[in-house]
């Protein structure tokens, strides 16, 4: 919802103060104001949503940290990949014959 919020709606505000329109500088003020509030609010949720997995033996990893795991825990998640994520996968080919096909934001 940030994500469209700032590209849609943010960007028409700015285009609006740039057209010379009154208001939209405190509106603008107003809008980073709450962003950084919900941003530190999330912050804060997630590092106590983390630490309390962490608290139950459950971690969050990335690729990075894949290689650093124990050996059962590698097998599992190549399994995984392979049998769960893998086939949801559609490979995009890309040329200069085919036209690169229309990804709307935010569909599936």
């Amino acid at each position: 919802n940030m994500d469209e919020f700032f590209k849609v709606r943010v960007a028409s505000i700015q285009r609006r103060l740039e057209l010379g329109e009154s208001g939209m500088t405190k509106l603008l003020e107003a809008i980073t104001e709450k962003s950084q509030e919900l941003d530190s609010r999330f912050r804060t949720a997630y590092t106590d949503i983390t630490q309390s997995l962490t608290r139950e033996n459950i971690q969050l990893i990335d690729e990075k940290h894949i290689d650093a795991v124990d050996a059962v825990t590698r097998d599992w998640l190549r399994n995984y990949f392979r049998s769960a994520v893998l086939p949801e996968l559609v490979p995009i080919i890309l040329s200069r014959e085919r036209r690169f096909p229309q990804l709307d934001d935010g569909s599936l």
